[in-house]
């Protein structure tokens, strides 16, 4: 809306043709200027919002009702709960999650609801900006850290949306400044409206102007006296030669228009920057000038921020003088040349190269290691395709030929959202000492750990030799009675209880062996060493285990069932004859005598089927958990014999064989393991050419 100066001064410039026709072409510039005001705005949100999604600050957006409806990457770094879980939740829910434990209490919790609900039902609120430090908890590391948040409100159709920016504390210089920077642009953006306006009668000197363009100076309106010769006056002696040499090149018609920068005394004494800009809209017959019309913007803020920006890169010059680590700039070429384009003094200690020897095309490539050139390749190009940040670790070959390892972190950007990034900034950290500690921390782990490997195996050792020790001493009783009775009463027995001792003594040595066989392997350190896959006859084993079964367990029958499609397979024989074995001993040992234990074995597809099920007491719930471990015997193992490695020899074999295994029991009614083993089947040629059965251990 026009003030009532300007809408007086409209009503001059319209009492006669001229006049208005330069008022109206002034108004249309000043239009325009808006309109591109209005696209610098925003394309200036654009770029606000991408450096926010980039930098550290945490953003989240909650809407009338209390729930959250944005919750940025930064935010989920700081407070440890991802965006997933943060969105649609009431932000009070999420307050009481980060708050410090001694603070996290219902009454908290109830105090965030009340004051969220308060803020959402005043609906005409729209300017609430509150700031204050708290302590909030990371609920990913439990981490307490300091930071400020900042909440405002946005009006909405429905009432207002609560915003709230997030950040480290420690940050808080260099985020504020940025906040600043921001802010004046976009105050320069959303207030542009109010100019001072100033209509100058060029022959006498006299002006008018609207109240803003003394307001901005701290006068009074009402009292202050606007001419040429007043305004001369308050002009900053240092800049009135620069002032007076730009009006008069536009009244004598040399520019187009007039604008310049330069310092108006306020009414206390002080001064500001202003932008005058103006244009002559009258002359006369000669084209000497009657009249000018212009506008004054103050931009003291926008002074102050290049002072300080200016202080700023002087200080980032000397830093960067002074820090171990250097920065750069380098964009790629077509044909995939890193052309350097600036380099800071760092780089010359680090490297020994100068910074002229660094500059140019191709000078990255020759300083970084042949072995890692293609990674870092492979990680630059994708920062061509969009604005994006990548860290990688690389090794330098510096100028006198040694090698030093380099953290670099890259980021492209690009100059507007359309345009896809040309050049890369990045930072280099020499990490070379790093890399040589950890190396030595990772040879001292090593051997660390290859000790307390040693000493489990040793501890393992002594508890099987003990294992042992006890578990022999019944089957050697049994052998050496049956000995003592042949020797001594040989000649008195009949041929069946000869018989008799003769299969007891092979039994007991059978069961030795087994056990011997079953500790060798539970004490190799690897079992992949052991797995040796080769053509084998799997109906072979199965008939090997059969004789095993019959040979140690009398007392028992075992059925067999064999599918089809066994002859032609790729496995490890001794695995597999170790898995029956195990499985048909273990079903036995845990069977009435007279029951039958049965043995099924099939080949599907890739796939060896082995199914052992046995007619027992079943496996217990309390022992279902452990009956795969090592030395574990189930708590209805009564006087059963064994040193209780069988299901875990079992397990082992079927991982080593990069199988699985599963079991299904019922107490009282039986217990069947079922075992899958990837296998490779062989062309029928080829199963001509296997080599001979593998050994049978305990055979």
């Amino acid at each position: 809306m026009l003030t009532p100066s300007q809408l007086e001064l409209i009503e001059r410039c319209s009492r006669d043709a001229a006049s208005a026709g330069v008022l109206v072409e002034f108004i249309e510039g000043l239009l325009a200027g808006q309109q591109q005001a209005e696209a610098a705005r925003h394309d200036s949100e654009t770029r606000f919002r991408q450096f926010v999604e980039l930098s550290s600050d945490g953003i989240s957006l909650v809407d009338e009702q209390g729930r959250i409806i944005l919750w940025n990457s930064a935010l989920e770094r700081i407070t440890g709960i991802a965006a997933a879980d943060a969105l649609g939740r009431f932000i009070w829910d999420v307050q009481y999650e980060l708050v410090p434990d001694e603070v996290r209490t219902p009454a908290f919790r109830m105090q965030a609801q009340l004051m969220t609900q308060q803020i959402l039902e005043q609906t005409n609120l729209s300017n609430l900006h509150v700031g204050h430090d708290i302590r909030l908890q990371n609920v990913a590391d439990g981490s307490v850290r300091a930071v400020h948040t900042t909440k405002f409100t946005i009006p909405s159709a429905r009432g207002v949306i609560i915003g709230s920016i997030t950040r480290d504390i420690s940050e808080r210089q260099q985020l504020e400044q940025a906040l600043r920077d921001t802010a004046e642009r976009l105050a320069l953006t959303i207030n542009g409206a109010e100019l001072g306006t100033w209509d100058w009668d060029i022959q006498t000197g006299a002006a008018i102007c609207n109240d803003r363009w003394a307001e901005m100076l701290s006068y009074d309106p009402a009292n202050f006296a606007a001419d040429y010769e007043a305004w001369k006056r308050m002009i900053h002696p240092d800049d009135w030669p620069g002032v007076h040499n730009r009006l008069n090149a536009h009244l004598s018609g040399q520019t187009p228009y007039y604008q310049a920068e330069y310092r108006l005394r306020t009414a206390d004494g002080g001064w500001k920057w202003i932008l005058d800009t103006g244009k002559v809209v009258e002359r006369d017959a000669d084209g000497r000038p009657l009249r000018a019309l212009g506008v004054h913007l103050d931009i003291t803020d926008r002074k102050n921020l290049e002072a300080a920006l200016r202080e700023s890169e002087a200080r980032y010059r000397i830093i960067s003088e002074l820090s171990s680590d250097f920065a750069y700039m380098f964009e790629v070429e077509p044909g995939g040349l890193f052309k350097n384009l600036w380099v800071t003094d760092a780089f010359e200690r680090i490297t020994g190269f100068t910074q002229a020897e660094s500059l140019g095309r191709g000078g990255w490539q020759r300083l970084i290691h042949p072995d890692d050139l293609p990674a870092v390749e492979q990680a630059v190009f994708p920062l061509l395709e969009r604005p994006m940040q990548q860290e990688l670790e690389c090794r330098f070959v510096v100028k006198s030929g040694a090698v030093r390892h380099i953290w670099t972190l890259l980021r492209s950007i690009a100059d507007s959202p359309q345009e896809y990034p040309t050049r890369i900034y990045g930072i280099c950290k020499d990490i070379t000492e790093r890399k040589q500690v950890e190396a030595m921390a990772g040879e001292q782990t090593r051997l660390e750990v290859a000790l307390h490997r040693e000493q489990e195996l040793n501890q393992l050792q002594k508890l099987m030799m003990l294992r042992i020790a006890h578990e022999f001493r019944t089957p050697l009783t049994v052998i050496q009675t049956s000995s003592e009775i042949l020797s001594r009463y040989m000649d008195r027995l009949t041929v069946e209880k000869r018989a008799d001792h003769f299969r007891q003594i092979r039994r007991q040595i059978v069961q030795l062996t087994n056990m011997l066989n079953d500790a060798a392997y539970v004490m190799k350190a690897d079992d992949l060493s052991s797995y040796q896959p080769a053509p084998c006859d799997c109906r072979h084993l199965i008939e090997v285990a059969a004789e095993n079964f019959a040979s140690c367990w009398l007392e028992h029958t075992l059925e067999v069932v064999v599918g089809d499609n066994l002859d032609n397979v790729s496995a490890d024989g001794n695995l597999i004859l170790q898995i029956i074995n195990n499985l048909l001993s273990n079903a036995a040992k845990y069977s009435d005598r007279g029951s039958t234990v049965h043995l099924y074995v099939e080949a599907e597809p890739q796939t060896l089927v082995i199914r052992v099920r046995d007619e027992g007491t079943g496996i217990v719930p309390e022992d279902q958990q452990r009956i795969y471990d090592l030395f574990y015997r189930g708590s209805n193992a009564g006087n059963v014999s064994g040193l209780g490695l069988g299901l875990h020899l079992v397990r082992r074999a079927v991982e080593t064989h990069r199988g699985h295994i599963t079991f299904e029991t019922v107490p009282n009614a039986g217990t069947t393991f079922t075992v899958r083993l990837p296998l490779t089947l062989l062309p029928a040629a080829a199963a001509t050419e296997r080599s001979a059965a593998p050994p049978v251990p305990g055979g």
